[in-house]
């Protein structure tokens, strides 16, 4: 391993299973470089040989501020619909959807489980993606009945955060779907008249509109 400051590698471990492959004492503001090579267990089997090329370069993610300002900032907690509590940090690099609803809106009740469905085949697929959910329901209550239904996160619905999400968003009319890119530029405004699928994925994931 290198980072893009060094100019020689590190020998890290011996093997891929060590706790040394853990991300420890790795620099935010760095771009890392890995390469291996095959070690044979046997000594009598034990050949020489030589690295793989060097990987392409990797950093550690960190939350973008349009989605850390969006979700009341990078130390901020969301809740699911389990009651857990979670850190906003856990969205840093991933493709993040911000999904307007209430429980009182038809349109939004049927929105919600197409919705549920793709998340689910992003997840299964591996894809770095998730949704967060900016409650527009009139009371307590009925933002955690809704949430309870829902796979993701949502910011809480006493935080201030919501309503200035609401307000920066523009949100004029629900259900509002806004995505936004892994380096939290806006990619959709408003998905939800968009056809979801993989490729509408992997067009995010490179930073464009599906």
């Amino acid at each position: 391993m290198r980072s893009d400051s060094d100019s020689g590698w590190t020998s890290v471990t011996t093997s891929l299973k060590s706790e040394a492959m853990r991300k420890k004492n790795l620099s935010a503001k760095a771009c890392y470089f890995f390469r291996v090579k095959p070690n044979m267990v046997k000594e009598e089997e034990r050949v020489d040989y030589t690295m793989s090329l060097p990987s392409a370069s990797a950093s550690l993610a960190q939350l973008s501020p349009q989605v850390a300002a969006l979700v009341g900032g990078a130390g901020a907690t969301l809740i699911n619909g389990r009651g857990d509590r979670i850190s906003a940090a856990s969205l840093a690099g991933k493709v993040v959807a911000v999904y307007c609803s209430a429980s009182w809106c038809g349109p939004c009740r049927q929105f919600t489980p197409r919705l549920a469905q793709f998340y689910a085949e992003m997840h299964k697929a591996g894809k770095p993606f998730e949704v967060v959910f900016m409650s527009c329901d009139r009371d307590l209550k009925s933002f955690t009945e809704y949430l309870s239904h829902m796979p993701w996160t949502a910011v809480s619905y006493d935080a201030a955060a919501r309503e200035q999400a609401l307000a920066s968003l523009g949100v004029q009319g629900i259900p509002h779907l806004t995505v936004l890119g892994r380096n939290g530029q806006t990619l959709e405004t408003n998905a939800v008249q968009k056809q979801m699928s993989v490729a509408s994925m992997d067009a995010w994931l490179a930073g464009r509109g599906a």
